[in-house]
């Protein structure tokens, strides 16, 4: 391929790019919110502060005890407020005008817009004294619509109906039609006169009668226009590169990756200031570079027959492999009693209501389904394609295009394959871990490494089979991970196929290896910790260590002795009806998994909840009083387990503490063993002017620009994880770094290819042997030659005052783990 084809490329993706921004922000205005889009947000806020004014000015006068009547308006506007009813009335402009596509946009009558305009006054009224009446309900509603990111009007609907439910009907005394109208028109003058931005018309319908409109003057329309072009070309819809990306260079850190300005630059680090990329310009970035630089250089290709038999998998099958059903669900049938019994009816509108909100989840799914299937058949011609990569600003590595790429989800990953093969043999050592791999997709990863293999040559013949027949042989779709359990199999019988014909065979597949949450093994082997080393495999046992069953057996014996010996009775019949149920480690993983990442109780208990949930599993009444006892039981068991890690996050909490109450307060910052420094910091927004709940969704309007007053509770809360999250990058980086010096050396006798995703590490199977031996040789090398947590004192202590750090305990103490063990634990990535 060569660089003048890239430049074609990256000229499509401009092209594709300013579609896509037209396209979303004419979406927007259709539904209504074109004040949320990137243009509409700029227009919003210039506009906003000088209605503003403009409302100020009016409430002053007309409270100035000069002759005249006093205007309806102004006790409305005392009812709300003025920063409400500026803030309320420029949406409603901004989202009702069309202000694009035409040289005067297009208008709407003067009395819709003032109806507009008074409707959502007064329905910020109404919901405000829903929330004195019915504050928690109110509060539980709120938060289950940003968890399902339910749309405005969806939400407003609901909230409506849940009042009428509760007899909250309300009306606003003065808000009656006539006064609304006078309010709203009002309104509309102000803001003629304040923005000049809207002006008024006459629209004639038939040949007597004309109507008052209002539209955007064209000065408005041009200055929409000019932000849509100025922005249009700065969210790049980024594909991968058919030539090797542009390297990132140490004196150079802005504009890696492609080679034109059709595709916005971009730094190395997501969103870092010029200051920040001058520092590390000055670092040495040797090892994080060429980690970088070889993840980009590694060639990638579409599987085609994957591609294919992912497309007819999601036409045809897609619930079954974990894809939103490919076309709407139709509403349910009413049934005869709906109309007569009332519970028959609040059933059926119960099911409808879950239709059509699964209908709706569904859509975004689907859409990022179908943009992969489109952006894999247009790259599936290239011989190699590949993935330019930034770091994030704990050093995390991310593919820039973001709809396929190798750190996908499970079909995504499976589409895509190594561009460069590496032989292997039936019988090698690459052929043993082509059967891990099978056996660790379908969900038999819990086995030793020889067990697994033992599971792939005892179910050889079903193997075979689906990857004869994927289409009609479905037990693949029975796996864990579907997609990637059906690679391996097309790839074990393409191996077998060769050695039967006396060919040798090339493989293309990647084969990963994941860590044993990765979060505790760092915050287990920087304190050294036994316990929660062992439970994470650090330890060279002979048995694969689950820290999630670890926990839950834990929880299980708090259970049993709560059942046969608390006092309280109730206690002791939750206790029977919890082990009833059964505690598992399906039960314990998620809340595990986010102790190294600041989890807190009230997250267990919602992972709990959903548990229960998800399982249809109701095992008392009501599990408002059951969550927490069963949340609890599992909290309390995991810091049993999980030793080291809450001692840490502690630790680092109260450093971070210390450094942000300190008179001067900064950035904190510290290097990762592979040489990365991270900088964090978390400034304070501006003071909060308005809180609407605007159609039901909550909104808390500042400025958008940040303060300089560091942020201590935000500091706090983001060390810990942040410090973790740049271990593990360091991790992935140390250990492609010791692969390139593997190849230096003659280890292995071609360039590894890399795919990796965070925690979990991947190469061909013919490397996977020294590979596995790099990935323990960087993680040793990371806490045997750094004490990650002394270092990370000496580089914040400068920023801490003297009285403030007497506050920072002592570091934590370290237990008797032997990491030189992590070198020899078969388990440790598996």
């Amino acid at each position: 391929m060569t660089l003048e084809l890239q430049k074609n490329l990256e000229a499509d993706m401009r092209d594709m790019t300013i579609s896509r921004f037209h396209r979303r922000h004419n979406n927007a205005f259709e539904r209504g919110e074109f004040s949320d889009s990137t243009v509409g947000k700029g227009i919003t806020s210039h506009l906003e502060q000088a209605m503003l004014d403009a409302v100020h000015a009016f409430h002053t006068e007309a409270n100035s005890g000069k002759a005249g009547r006093r205007h309806v308006s102004v006790k409305m506007i005392d009812d709300i407020g003025m920063s409400e009813v500026a803030f309320l009335t420029t949406k409603a402009v901004v989202n009702t005008l069309r202000m694009t596509g035409t040289r005067h946009g297009t208008g709407i009558t003067v009395q819709r817009l003032a109806f507009t305009i008074a409707g959502m006054a007064h329905d910020e009224l109404a919901l405000r004294y829903f929330q004195e009446n019915q504050r928690s309900l109110l509060k539980a509603m709120l938060k289950d619509f940003d968890k399902r990111d339910m749309p405005r009007r969806r939400r407003k609907e609901l909230i409506q109906r849940t009042m009428s439910k509760h007899q909250l009907e309300w009306a606003q005394d003065g808000w009656g039609e006539q006064n609304r109208l006078h309010f709203g028109t009002r309104m509309i003058e102000l803001f003629r006169n304040a923005t000049g931005c809207i002006e008024f018309a006459d629209l004639h319908v038939g040949t007597r009668r004309q109507r008052k409109i209002v539209v955007a003057t064209p000065e408005l329309v041009e200055k929409v226009q000019s932000r849509m072009d100025h922005y249009e070309a700065l969210f790049t819809m980024y594909l991968p590169t058919v030539i090797p990306p542009r390297k990132w260079e140490n004196h150079n850190l802005f504009g890696g990756g492609y080679y034109t300005n059709n595709v916005s630059p971009y730094p190395l680090v997501k969103d870092s200031k010029k200051p920040y990329l001058e520092e590390l310009e000055n670092s040495d970035l040797t090892d994080v570079l060429s980690s970088v630089n070889a993840l980009q250089d590694t060639a990638w290709r579409v599987n085609s027959e994957m591609l294919d038999i992912t497309k007819w998998a999601y036409e045809n099958h897609a619930e079954r492999v974990g894809f939103p059903a490919s076309s709407a669900l139709e509403v349910p049938e009413k049934p005869a009693l709906a109309d007569t019994d009332p519970e028959v009816s609040k059933d059926y509108r119960k099911q409808c209501y879950l239709t059509h909100d699964t209908n709706r989840r569904n859509v975004a799914k689907r859409i990022s389904i179908l943009q992969a299937f489109s952006i894999a058949d247009k790259m599936k011609s290239y011989d190699n394609i590949y993935f330019p990569h930034y770091l994030d600003s704990r050093g995390r590595a991310y593919p820039k295009p973001v709809i396929l790429n190798p750190q996908g989800a499970d079909h995504v990953k499976a589409m895509l394959e190594f561009g460069a093969g590496k032989e292997i043999t039936v019988g090698s050592n690459g052929h043993a871990w082509l059967m891990i791999v099978a056996a660790n997709t379908y969900g038999e990863d819990k086995l030793s490494l020889n067990d697994r293999i033992k599971w792939a040559q005892s179910n050889q013949d079903m193997i075979l089979d689906i990857a004869a027949y994927p289409t009609n042989d479905h037990r693949w779709m029975d796996a864990d991970e579907p997609f990637a359990f059906l690679r391996a199999c097309l790839e074990l019988r393409a191996l077998a196929e060769a050695d039967f014909s006396g060919r040798a065979y090339v493989s293309h597949m990647p084969v990963p290896v994941d860590a044993t949450c990765s979060g505790i093994q760092h915050f287990s082997a920087m304190l050294r910790d036994e316990v929660g080393g062992k439970a994470v495999n650090l330890k060279a046992l002979d048995d694969r260590q689950d820290v999630y069953q670890m926990v839950a057996d834990r929880a299980l014996e708090k259970l049993q002795h709560d059942a046969a010996n608390h006092e309280d009775g109730e206690v002791r019949q939750k206790a029977m009806a919890a082990i009833a149920i059964g505690v598992n480690r399906k039960m314990t993983k998620r809340s595990t998994m986010i102790v190294p990442y600041n989890g807190t109780f009230h997250a267990c208990m919602e992972y709990i909840t959903e548990y229960y949930t998800d399982q249809g599993l109701q095992p008392w009444e009501p599990m408002s009083a059951f969550i927490p006892y069963v949340a609890k039981c599992v909290w309390h068991s995991i810091a049993e387990v999980v030793v080291a890690a809450r001692g840490a996050m502690d630790w680092l909490t109260k450093v971070a503490n210390a450094a942000s109450k300190s008179e001067f307060s900064l950035p904190m910052t510290w290097t990762t063993p592979a040489g990365f420094p991270v900088r964090q910091v978390r400034y304070e927004a501006e003071q909060v002017r308005v809180k609407t709940f605007l159609d039901g969704k909550s909104c808390k309007l500042s400025y958008l620009k940040e303060t300089d007053v560091i942020d201590a509770a935000r500091m706090r809360s983001s060390v810990a994880p942040n410090f973790v999250h740049s271990m593990d990058a360091a991790h992935l980086q140390l250990t492609i770094s010791t692969c390139l010096n593997a190849y230096d050396n003659g280890d292995v006798t071609s360039e590894m290819s890399f795919a990796m995703v965070h925690d979990s590490f991947g190469v061909h199977a013919a490397d996977m042997e020294v590979f596995g031996q790099c990935i323990r040789k960087a993680f040793h090398f990371m806490y045997t030659e750094h004490d990650v947590l002394s270092e990370f004192l000496v580089s914040n202590n400068p920023i801490i005052d003297a009285d403030k750090a007497t506050a920072i305990p002592p570091l934590p103490q370290t237990g008797s783990l032997d990491l030189d063990e992590v070198l020899e634990s078969e388990f440790f990535f598996s």
